[in-house]
């Protein structure tokens, strides 16, 4: 994310509930420009937060696990904007909401949508954007975006109208004169229609017989200076996937570090500790190539789809949908072909390495986190940290004893802490699991192990200072 500008962006994707139909949609979106992708039409079960192995992470919100969901919404971001997230609502199968933190107190509210198509009654419509003037009403945030899939042309400024611009790729239907009537009352601005745009960079849905092209992706906000342009998806240089650490560098870049003189106060020490460890850590940050999933001839058979679906060769030549139909075939085969390949790269490596476990987190679809639970008043938390709290508070009331916390009672007066040796610290680190997650201080575990030889003394130091204090204290 720039620091002056965001790329939010909707995206059809016609399910990516399969590793097949995953894959295929981020090979799509690694050619885009984008910070947050809002997905439509999921076809995802449940409501959960995914990490995927390609440093991105999707908030997915559908029916209750177990019942089929054939809408299904969700966020894609990459891994590096969680810290942003201040809050997700899993609202139903056509609506799921994140709050982003910006500059300062500033907040960004996303709303993704996906709205009934025109087979079902226009009740259900209403009920739709019912549902969705109340989640708009429920919270307030510095500005709001909804965004995704409102099955309706919603067409050009009209005498009298506000909130609607004067370009547009269609004539307004009676679906989009019930989302004029709700931007009314609402007072949101459909941003698509106030930009002067090429046919084809506006027209966001195909009839079957390619012959009609409706715009019916929108983007509506209450705040229009927000917006500098709305356009058809642009394209970028491939993603990078998050940096791998360097063993060697971190252990030399940390022996380096650790070599500056002792601080006077613990505090200060330890301050000088975390930061030699965490600035080691970012100097032995390198870029890696993940391995590739999708062949080149796969890639190939992307790029004429593409060619296909946006050339206009649809709607131009009488055997071009055949041809696509074909393509489409021939892709899912291929696709499926080369996530197979890839299974059995990955296990051929882990059985010559004797490494089987690797394999298994590496074949891993997505790590899911908890960010769903339920309240005692009912309420549903909305992001990890909250859902960490809320277990934390559960398991402490349910194993907090009758008389109390518990209290250090030395046998004597005289009674002191065994200074820890440099050789049990020393241990203590060695034994640290490689793969852990970094704690407040933002220290790997990774990087405390390799640090052992240089860090034991310090740490030794510190405990030695740290541990008489504590004893006297609760003396």
């Amino acid at each position: 994310m720039s620091p002056s500008s965001l790329y939010v962006c909707t995206y059809n994707a016609r399910s990516i509930a399969t590793h097949q139909r995953l894959a295929a949609f981020e090979e799509e979106v690694g050619n885009i420009k984008f910070d947050i992708i809002g997905v439509a039409e999921t076809r995802i079960s449940g409501s959960r937060r995914a990490d995927l192995p390609s440093g991105y992470t999707i908030y997915h919100s559908g029916k209750p696990q177990g019942e089929r969901t054939f809408a299904g919404v969700a966020f894609y971001v990459p891994s590096s904007l969680n810290k942003r997230v201040r809050g997700v609502v899993f609202a139903s199968d056509r609506l799921i909401e994140l709050t982003l933190q910006l500059r300062g107190l500033r907040t960004l509210r996303l709303i993704q949508v996906h709205a009934p198509h025109a087979g079902n009654p226009d009740a259900t419509y209403d009920e739709f954007l019912n549902e969705l003037s109340d989640l708009l009403r429920a919270r307030r945030s510095t500005t709001t975006m909804v965004l995704g899939d409102f099955n309706a042309v919603i067409g050009s400024r009209q005498p009298g109208e506000r909130f609607v611009g004067p370009h547009s790729a269609g004539d307004r239907n009676a679906r989009g004169d019930l989302l004029h009537d709700f931007c009314e009352s609402q007072k949101l601005f459909a941003m698509n229609s106030f930009f002067c745009k090429g046919r084809t960079r506006r027209w966001t849905w195909r009839s079957p017989n390619n012959q009609t092209f409706n715009e019916i992706d929108l983007l509506l906000t209450p705040d229009r200076h927000y917006i500098s342009d709305v356009n058809v998806l642009a394209r970028r240089p491939a993603r990078k996937p998050p940096p791998e650490i360097n063993r060697l560098a971190l252990k030399f870049e940390a022996a380096i570090r650790l070599l500056t003189p002792p601080s006077p106060t613990p505090t200060q020490e330890y301050v000088r500790i975390t930061d030699a460890l965490t600035h080691a850590t970012r100097a032995a940050e390198q870029d890696v190539e993940l391995p590739a999933r999708i062949s080149t001839t796969t890639m190939g058979l992307f790029h004429q789809r593409r060619q296909l679906r946006f050339g206009f060769g649809l709607a131009n030549s009488p055997h071009a949908a055949i041809q696509y139909a074909e393509l489409n075939k021939t892709l899912r085969k291929a696709l499926t072909a080369d996530l197979r390949a890839h299974h059995l790269r990955i296990l051929e490596q882990a059985v010559a390495a004797n490494r089987l476990r690797r394999a298994r987190s590496e074949l891993a679809t997505s790590r899911t986190q908890i960010v769903h639970l339920r309240r005692r008043d009912g309420q549903h938390t909305t992001t990890t940290a909250e859902a960490a709290t809320l277990v934390r508070t559960f398991y402490n009331d349910l194993y907090r004893s009758d008389d109390g916390p518990f209290v250090y009672m030395p046998s004597s007066s005289n009674a002191r802490a065994e200074p820890l040796s440099t050789n049990e610290v020393f241990r203590a680190l060695t034994q640290l699991k490689s793969q852990g997650a970094a704690g407040m201080d933002q220290v790997l575990p990774l990087a405390a192990k390799l640090a052992a030889p240089h860090l034991a003394l310090p740490l030794c130091s510190l405990s030695t200072i740290c541990l008489p204090r504590m004893t006297s204290h609760q003396l």
